[in-house]
């Protein structure tokens, strides 16, 4: 092939080539910074897809180059399958085209809204309507201090990832492990994402039965739907109709608008906390002799694993950071701060103003004591919860699936589009069993947080950028040596009390009742 190259536009080629071989390739060649990337692009394309028809298929567009004969110039054009025929993308002719195309610019493909956006939505979810109680059971300053030491450590170790990935090459947590700890670590991470992502996604459906049961016990319901089989009805459907088919895309940029509108439903259900507080909980004397700012002991560590389960970001972040645009450390660290420092405000804004309304009510999902069916402005905010909610239990799937697909020996990109969609249902129908039959959101929370997120989110990035090898004060300076250290220890200290206390207290409450 001549090594003579078209000149596309990154409008026509950074998608669709990005939603193949990833955001990165796709913009440097179409920047004119990737000569040899695009021709090897355009190569798999002529050779190895159909040499007749020169079609490049991807999840949601079809790649075309048309080439002069003889010559090896020609121009790439993108077409857009829709029902069995196919038109130029960027010249919609219908309502649905023209909102996606607005839809493309306000959130491009790899771009910082889009990243951003699909950060906060892996940890906002379960764990804004759980930090009221992580508020309740550590107090409000030490649940305060909580908050800001992870949304640090979050951000940090998302940057050390980010060297990982650009060190590397790697693509996924489970390589990640085998490469730089060895045979068995990528065994042992890929089992505790499956725990961690499975019980994350239970953690929805449990979420999404206590966001139905005031809506379903109220006098005008059917009396069926207002016991415990009615409720595991109505969200088994919700889950069929709205979760599932979120869970099928292969690439996570895919859920980009979703996780849009489901941030922005979030801020919305904070803006309805913070205003049903100031009207109700404020105005309660007896709410406010309940409220406890600091405890001491197992007590203050409580709420510690919960907090961690609301940050954690990490389990997506070589898929997000492989479809940036333009992937860069620097980029992707800006943006982790923007994100966490975002749901940071959110966190602290739902548990204190949570708190402030119930007080010692507050022991597990706060979504139970809200009076939805009363107060329209609160129904408006289930329904946002509802959006995101189904939008978070489809981001904890990617990262489970591909931990899934790496101890079978699988790979999503080759794996056939039926095959990967039943591969895909397994866990999904097993997650919505469990979400129905598990009552209490807390232990859930607490447990994946402690365990599995601390060791994935704070004690595996340090080790692999430590394996990256030259990683001395030398070369790295003193401030990121001993933030990564710190983060080690931290990590630990976390897995170890915090799984601790969990189980302590669970036991105790146990025998208790």
């Amino acid at each position: 092939m001549s090594s003579s190259r078209p000149n596309p536009t990154a409008k026509n080629v950074a998608e669709p080539y990005g939603s193949v071989f990833g955001g990165e390739h796709a913009e440097r060649a179409a920047d004119g910074q990737g000569k040899d990337t695009y021709d090897t692009l355009l190569r798999v394309d002529l050779e190895t897809v159909d040499p007749t028809r020169n079609q490049l298929p991807s999840n949601e567009y079809m790649a075309e180059a048309s080439l002069e004969p003889g010559t090896g110039k020609g121009q790439v054009g993108i077409l857009e399958v829709e029902s069995g025929g196919r038109k130029p993308l960027g010249q919609p002719n219908t309502l649905f085209g023209k909102a996606c195309r607005i839809f493309r610019m306000i959130v491009p493909y790899g771009g910082l809204l889009s990243c951003c956006f699909n950060l906060a939505s892996t940890s906002l979810g379960a764990g804004i309507v759980a930090i009221p109680s992580a508020f309740n059971l550590s107090g409000v300053a030490m649940a305060t201090v909580y908050l800001i030491l992870v949304a640090m450590a979050t951000a940090y170790a998302l940057n050390l990832l980010a060297k990982v990935i650009t060190k590397t090459g790697l693509r996924t947590y489970s390589e990640a492990a085998r490469t730089l700890l060895g045979p068995g670590a990528d065994y042992l991470l890929s089992i505790l994402l499956l725990i961690l992502c499975f019980g994350g996604s239970t953690s929805y459906i449990i979420t999404m039965g206590s966001l139905m049961r005031p809506v379903l016990s109220h006098p005008s319901s059917p009396a069926y739907l207002a016991t415990k089989s009615g409720n595991r009805l109505i969200v088994s459907m919700m889950w069929l109709v709205l979760m599932v088919p979120l869970v099928i895309p292969k690439k996570i940029n895919s859920l980009r608008y979703f996780s849009g509108i489901g941030v922005s439903f979030i801020v919305y259900f904070v803006v309805c906390m913070v205003y049903h507080s100031a009207t109700h909980g404020f105005h309660d004397t007896s709410v406010r002799k309940q409220m406890v700012y600091m405890r001491s002991g197992n007590a203050a560590l409580e709420g510690l694993g919960s907090l961690l389960f609301a940050y954690m970001s990490q389990i997506n972040a070589f898929e997000i950071y492989s479809e940036m645009a333009r992937p860069s450390v620097g980029r992707f660290t800006l943006y982790s701060i923007i994100s966490m420092l975002f749901v940071g405000i959110l966190y602290f804004l739902s548990g204190f103003f949570g708190y402030a309304d119930f007080g010692s009510k507050v022991v597990d999902s706060i979504l139970s004591l809200y009076d939805p069916v009363n107060e329209p402005y609160i129904m408006v905010g289930y329904v946002g919860i509802v959006v995101k909610i189904c939008v978070a239990f489809a981001m904890h799937f990617h990262p489970l699936r591909d931990a899934l697909y790496y101890l079978l020996g699988l790979r999503v990109a080759t794996l056939p589009y039926w095959l990967h969609s039943i591969l895909v249902m397994i866990p999904c129908t097993l997650a919505l069993i469990c979400g129905l039959f598990i009552p209490t959101l807390n232990t859930v929370l607490g447990l994946l947080g402690s365990l599995c997120g601390g060791t994935i989110g704070m004690i595996m990035p340090p080790l692999f950028i430590m394996y990256c090898g030259h990683y001395t004060i030398r070369e790295v300076g003193v401030v990121n040596y001993v933030s990564t250290l710190l983060l080690l220890v931290g990590g630990v200290v976390a897995v170890v009390f915090g799984t601790t206390t969990t189980i302590y207290s669970t036991v105790g409450q146990s025998f208790v009742s």
